[in-house]
């Protein structure tokens, strides 16, 4: 114990530092409104101060050895609940990036001394994307079994359905859970033992999970608009945040390039391959674009201010066709 207060006062001291950072930072920008975080600073200071006499004082009858480790283990939980209520998204808003990325270096040290951060507003705050780094939205953990797929589905339709984060147009959600309820239809069929049953039931989840993809690109979109809200845009739909280096960033992309015009291109599958690009305004009907022998196409024609999807796939003669990749983006 006594090892374990030792770190945490070399963290607790660092923190008390790096929350009065602010108050430096407003003196020269004039950045208002750092209330929060020197709340949070002097309730720390205090806090510290106060078990280092306690801890330091004699010990006597009524302050045993076992008496001061609940004593300790209590001022950990308070000190953590401190963290945890204070820190909101308006103190969030006031952080500058490299102030962010110093907070994480505070997470981690509060780990290492048994503090586990489970405020997700904290952990919005810690994973906060540099020049380098970038938030990708994933599917979160797709059950292997089908008779499990319609439920994990039905979780993320309905958590884009509504969703102020995540704007999807309620006849699209009416038209996903239309299809969603063609494969439940399916999975129910394999039972009566049809020798095309399985195959109906897994050409049904293909299009259910093409339904997904599509939701999910729209959260990708959403997030790299407003990045200082792009992990909790991607978590609203039930997706899950990847982290990754700017040079890892999925290679399908579309990029504006005049007027209703954009540039097209995905990471290519080798000579053998044929790509064949398609386009939906409401994420509903598939319009054949153009196929090519190249990783990449123009895009000409297209609405202006609109955002449209784009998919596409890289087929091989002999091999199984794979599923369509997309992405969402705004045609300007």
């Amino acid at each position: 114990m006594l090892e374990k207060v030792k770190s945490l006062y070399k963290v607790v001291l660092f923190c008390i530092t790096l929350f009065f950072s602010p108050l430096v930072s407003a003196c020269i920008g004039a950045i208002e409104t750092v209330d929060a975080n020197i709340t949070l600073a002097i309730t720390m200071a205090t806090n510290m101060v106060e078990f280092i006499l306690y801890y330091s004082a004699p010990q006597s009858a009524t302050n045993d050895k076992k008496f001061r480790r609940r004593q300790a283990n209590s001022w950990l939980m308070n000190l953590k609940m401190d963290l945890s209520n204070s820190l909101s998204v308006e103190a969030i808003d006031q952080l500058n990036l490299p102030l962010i990325f110093m907070m994480k270096r505070v997470r981690n040290a509060f780990e290492k001394v048994g503090i586990l951060s489970s405020n997700p507003r904290y952990i919005i705050l810690t994973g906060m994307p540099s020049v380098t780094q970038v938030i990708i939205a994933t599917l979160n953990h797709e059950p292997e079994a089908y008779d499990k797929k319609g439920n994990w589905a039905l979780g993320i339709i309905n958590a884009c359905s509504g969703n102020p984060l995540i704007v999807i147009l309620p006849g699209v959600i009416t038209a996903y859970l239309a299809t969603l309820a063609l494969f439940t239809t399916a999975e129910a069929n394999m039972s009566s033992g049809l020798h095309t049953a399985k195959e109906i039931r897994d050409k049904k989840w293909i299009d259910v999970k093409h339904n997904i993809l599509a939701l999910m690109a729209v959260a990708q979109l959403n997030s790299n608009n407003l990045p200082l809200s792009g992990i909790e845009i991607i978590e609203s739909g039930h997706f899950k945040v990847k982290m990754v280096g700017a040079h890892e960033v999925h290679p399908f992309k579309a990029l504006n390039a005049g007027p209703g015009t954009m540039n097209v291109s995905d990471a290519g599958a080798g000579d053998a391959a044929v790509h064949d690009w398609e386009l939906s305004i409401d994420g509903l009907h598939w319009t054949a674009y153009l196929t090519t022998r190249h990783a990449k196409m123009t895009a000409t024609g297209l609405p202006l201010t609109t955002k449209v999807w784009f998919r596409t796939r890289a087929r091989v003669e002999g091999m199984p066709i794979p599923e369509w990749d997309l992405i969402y983006v705004t045609v300007n």
